[in-house]
């Protein structure tokens, strides 16, 4: 519980990417995370699923490797099968490049976020130890 005005968050889910994923160009992939905390049991098939109304804190990070120096590279919050917050690096190119994106969303019971990569010109891999993480804002 928030004291003196201060806001506290809960966290409610971390998870990883274990191993690399290959993603080709056909447009957003759905990055693969396996939970490495799930407080509250939201996490299954890649997305998280609100169990309580309130607001979210999203945050993620995704490293790219074997990406053209022309190339684009955008991760994305899905909310609900939709994107709702695009974050990009533009003419990445090279490996081990990191891309970050958060956001506060204000989620209703039953709806999911998702996390997904897409990259404008080439096939691609994201590199194990990418993080989604969660917190209930308080």
């Amino acid at each position: 519980t928030a004291k003196d005005g201060q806001v506290q968050a809960e966290i409610i889910l971390r998870s990883t990417l274990a191993n690399n994923q290959d993603v080709d160009s056909a447009g957003a992939t759905k990055i693969e995370f396996t939970e490495t905390i799930d407080n509250t049991s939201s996490f299954s098939s890649n997305r998280f699923t609100t169990k309580v109304k309130g607001f979210y804190s999203i945050k993620a990070y995704a490293n790219l490797d074997s990406v053209s120096t022309s190339t684009n590279a955008f991760l994305q919050i899905h909310k609900d099968g939709s994107n709702v917050q695009s974050f990009v690096m533009a003419g990445v190119g090279g490996t081990g490049r990191q891309l970050a994106a958060s956001d506060t969303i204000e989620l209703d019971i039953g709806e999911y976020i998702e996390m997904f990569t897409d990259v404008n010109d080439t096939s691609y891999q994201a590199q194990q130890g990418a993080i989604f993480n969660i917190n209930k804002i308080n």
